[in-house]
């Protein structure tokens, strides 16, 4: 990948370890998917976009987060972060969305009135705080159909189709949609 290509905000790459999810749940299935495409994309990449081959993921697929004394927090990309983390990789690129200063007992109060987390367990309960760790998030079938049944269009382009597509994703849009739609069904 050309620099030309890279995001105008700085990419950085971080230590997986450096990662935390902001929301409880995962669709196993897209992680599979993502890892067996980012493997293919990875092949065509050189050694100085996937951080000395240390990653997964090139600048483009940079994940946004919030950084907070020292730690990453996803806004969006988890399923890509699994990813890399299922293939044995040590890095994953991000852009630094915005830096939380304040107090930490309205961390997650904050995350969550901003649309950067989702703490809405499988029951319907919400969570107080997201997880220490990705191997505390639990599979979501339901989350995962509806990613796969959608209609994607960023920028006015449409990005993936399933063959019957059941509904349009239109990016940017509304945070954790497949959630929100899977607690409706």
């Amino acid at each position: 990948m050309a620099a030309s290509e890279a995001p105008a905000t700085p990419v950085t790459f971080v230590s997986v370890t450096q990662l935390r999810p902001s929301q409880l749940r995962y669709a196993a299935e897209n992680v599979k998917e993502k890892h067996q495409k980012a493997l293919k994309d990875h092949k065509k990449l050189a050694p100085v976009d996937t951080d000395n081959g240390n990653s997964l993921l090139g600048p483009k697929d940079a994940v946004p987060v919030v950084a907070y004394n020292g730690v990453y927090y996803l806004i969006d990309g988890h399923h890509n972060v699994l990813a890399t983390r299922m293939g044995g990789f040590s890095s994953v690129p991000v852009v630094v969305q915005e830096t939380y200063t304040g107090r930490a007992e309205d961390f997650w109060p904050w995350m969550t009135a901003r649309g950067f987390a989702y703490l809405k367990h499988l029951d319907g309960t919400t969570a107080e705080a997201g997880p220490e760790s990705f191997d505390a998030l639990v599979n979501d079938d339901l989350r995962y159909f509806l990613a796969a049944s959608a209609r994607k269009i960023k920028n006015g382009k449409v990005t993936s189709t399933p063959a019957d597509p059941l509904w349009e994703k239109i990016e940017p849009g509304v945070p954790f949609m497949e959630f929100k739609m899977a607690e409706l069904l």
